[in-house]
């Protein structure tokens, strides 16, 4: 199992990366792109159960779960405030609509894709030690998986670990995986808001600009 996590994870990141460099375009090659770079971490399910799902969640751990993700964004409160003057939108590198659509999809199917990988393959069945080996491993992977492209901080990394182990923790106490896929969302929802706010900042500039 974990020999068969760890090669599966190599093998997406590798492709996922060529994919990255070479599926580049206009707004369906970017969503055509996003949902390639998803399905090669998905096949490992061919080999194993696929993750518990019920969408009949309780309200009460759903709101835990808000909460935990808001502490989480509140790590990066200070780089997310200074991003979102809008007095510096206009100094800010051009944000196109193709752009925005990879950010779409960090709110969407990268969420739900990392949370199937990297949690859904956390097993039930086996003592505690392989679920906290299981549960080791697949953060050290994420944290890798999010090196390349992203900022290579320590403080960057071990958010992301402290993340990781919150969404693991998530899932076993809940034994479903819309919870941890719930707070992955909210985690990265911040920055996709601000992207938009960019956007329609410059385009409306734009607008202007070219109406005079």
């Amino acid at each position: 199992m974990y020999i068969l996590f760890v090669i599966f994870f190599l093998i997406s990141l590798f492709l996922s990366r060529i994919i990255r460099k070479y599926v580049r375009g206009n707004v369906v090659v970017r969503l055509i792109r996003i949902l390639l770079m998803g399905c090669s971490y998905l096949l490992i399910f061919i080999f194993i159960p696929f993750p518990k799902i019920n969408f009949e969640v309780s309200i009460s751990f759903l709101l835990v779960v808000i909460l935990l993700s808001i502490v989480f964004i509140l790590f990066d409160c200070k780089q997310l405030l200074q991003s979102n003057r809008r007095g510096l939108f206009a100094f800010l590198p051009k944000v196109k609509g193709e752009q925005l659509i990879s950010r779409f999809g960090e709110v969407s199917i990268i969420p739900i894709v990392e949370e199937l990988f990297f949690r859904g393959t956390i097993p039930f069945e086996a003592s505690n030690f392989y679920t906290v080996l299981m549960v080791f491993l697949s953060t050290v992977l994420f944290s890798i998986a999010h090196y390349f492209g992203n900022d290579k901080t320590v403080k960057y990394h071990v958010i992301l670990c402290l993340f990781s182990i919150t969404s693991a923790g998530i899932y076993i106490f809940s034994e479903n995986i819309i919870y941890s896929i719930v707070f992955h969302i909210i985690f990265n929802m911040p920055w996709f808001i601000t992207n938009v706010r960019v956007y329609l900042y410059q385009k409306e500039r734009e607008r202007r600009k070219n109406a005079i």
